[in-house]
């Protein structure tokens, strides 16, 4: 469900097109949700991820979607990283850990 909220950020904020690249090595899977949309403003990537914020027009979204992705994110031991691209856009950067992979 988190991952699923995560692309539909990216789909909500893209004009045409979202990509996924992932690897993954022996303790870790890694996804770069990119958008081709405007960017994150730096007021959203400042609180992105805090409750009840939103940068998405008014009845457009209560601002807890991606605070919860992250939440459960880290429960399990990975991260959500936000990032504007030089060339336009936004990552959306997740970090999930393997079972039974090396623990750090």
């Amino acid at each position: 469900q988190s991952l699923l909220n995560l692309l539909n950020n990216a789909a909500d904020a893209s004009s045409e097109c979202v990509t996924i690249n992932s690897h993954w090595d022996h303790s870790a899977l890694n996804l770069d949700i990119i958008d081709d949309g405007k960017g994150l403003s730096p007021e959203a990537l400042q609180r992105a991820g805090e409750a009840f914020f939103s940068s998405k027009a008014p009845g457009q979204g209560f601002g807890i979607g991606l605070f919860l992705a992250n939440a459960n994110i880290e429960r399990y031991g990975g991260s959500v990283r936000l990032f504007n691209l030089e060339d336009g856009g936004a990552c959306t950067q997740v970090v999930l850990p393997l079972i039974g992979g090396a623990q750090p």
